[in-house]
């Protein structure tokens, strides 16, 4: 190679500002891949829970795009909305809301997400809180006998046989479950209202809790998009073979609240069964041994679709590894807290992320790496 081939054109040359070695993936490509993990999640939920649950979704997705290109066009910004994000958005808030919650909330959810909770901070980089944890926690207080019912329903999906069976052995005085359409029963997390199933010698009737594999599959009631770990951790995991979640994130969000859930109930805790808020049901609880309340804790509610696809968000987590580390140990504890140690209030994985997403800029703060060269002080 002579030296006229390694000349170079310096007027040629541009400067710009780190980092200088960029990947293909832009925030298109991005949230586009995401909302391909969420599908099955969507797919899953409609085979459960019916045609309605799909409607929610469809709504909620549908308002949140349509807002988000209302409010830029009001403020005369450019309309974004082909970058997927409002579409994610959508799809993450129905699937945290229940499968037959009217749709007047999830179109009052939507806009509260697009427009309060990302727009109103700027849009798409610098909101605060995650946009759909943000919506589900407003219609939480709004209309909360609608987000948390005592009962929730399940339209003859997996599973609908066995638990029709149930009413047909152990009915209640005076009812028939004959020409039932559908069933209503609690989440997980309520086992209280569970009380329908399961007598005892005495004619008492105890909470019946479904077992590790229904709660891993789907085969339980819930919001419309948490009840099936299996598809969520496959979608999880999608995305960190992209590249797109640092996998330590639900790995330590997991593994933290199962340590919690093993150690604290063995506090017994005050008005609570022989497990931190579950009732004791010997056939259920017991006999499995202690790891079953913690895997029921980590398989129930809200937690998986949490830790893979809300508390590991590129806007509202940590930047540095370390401090998603700290994000999602936070998010594990504060779980934890409120939903074995806090008394009637089942749930608490949405309320975590968002007060952890509220120290986001604290932790980024402290967790930055030094810059090369520099003295650390």
């Amino acid at each position: 190679m002579t030296q006229e081939n390694l000349h170079v054109d310096v007027n040629r040359l541009s400067v710009g500002i780190s980092p200088h070695v960029r990947e293909p993936g832009d925030v298109s490509r991005i949230m586009w891949t995401v909302v391909l993990a969420l599908i099955p999640i969507g797919v899953g939920a409609l085979f459960l829970f019916g045609w309605y649950a799909g409607l929610v979704a469809l709504t909620c997705v549908v308002s949140c795009v349509v807002s988000e290109a209302v409010w830029q066009m009001l403020v005369k910004k450019p309309v974004t909305v082909a970058d997927g994000s409002a579409v994610i958005t959508g799809l993450l808030l129905a699937y945290i809301l229940p499968p037959n919650a009217p749709l007047f909330v999830a179109i009052v959810s939507s806009v509260f997400s697009i427009v309060i909770a990302k727009q109103l901070f700027g849009g798409l980089g610098f909101n605060i809180w995650n946009p759909a944890l943000a919506g589900r926690a407003f219609v939480q207080i709004a209309y909360p006998a609608i987000i948390t019912p005592a009962t929730w329903p399940r339209v003859t999906g997996v599973g609908f046989n066995r638990i029709l069976q149930d009413v047909r052995n152990f009915p209640k005085p005076g009812m028939s479950a004959e020409g039932f359409d559908a069933v209503s029963v609690a989440t997980p997390l309520n086992p209280d209202a569970l009380a329908t199933f399961a007598p005892d010698p005495s004619g008492a009737f105890h909470p019946m809790y479904p077992s590790l594999k229904s709660l891993f599959i789907g085969n339980i009631p819930g919001c419309i998009g948490e009840t099936s770990a299996l598809l969520i951790i496959l979608g999880g995991l999608f995305l960190i073979y992209k590249g797109y979640v640092n996998w330590k994130v639900p790995a330590v969000y997991l593994g933290m609240l199962f340590v919690f859930a093993f150690f604290v109930p063995s506090w017994k805790v005050p008005g609570s069964g022989a497990f931190g808020g579950l009732p004791a049901y010997g056939a259920s609880i017991d006999a499995p041994g202690r790891f079953f309340f913690p895997l029921y804790q980590l398989f129930s509610g809200g937690v998986m679709l949490g830790a893979f696809f809300m508390a590991t968000d590129m806007v509202t987590t940590p930047v540095t590894s370390r401090g998603q580390v700290i994000f999602a140990l936070g998010c594990a504890l504060i779980t934890g807290a409120i939903r074995i140690l806090g008394r009637g209030f089942p749930e608490g994985c949405c309320y975590s992320i968002l007060l952890m997403n509220t120290a986001t800029p604290i932790i980024d703060r402290y967790t930055r790496p030094v810059k090369y060269g520099a003295v650390k002080k």
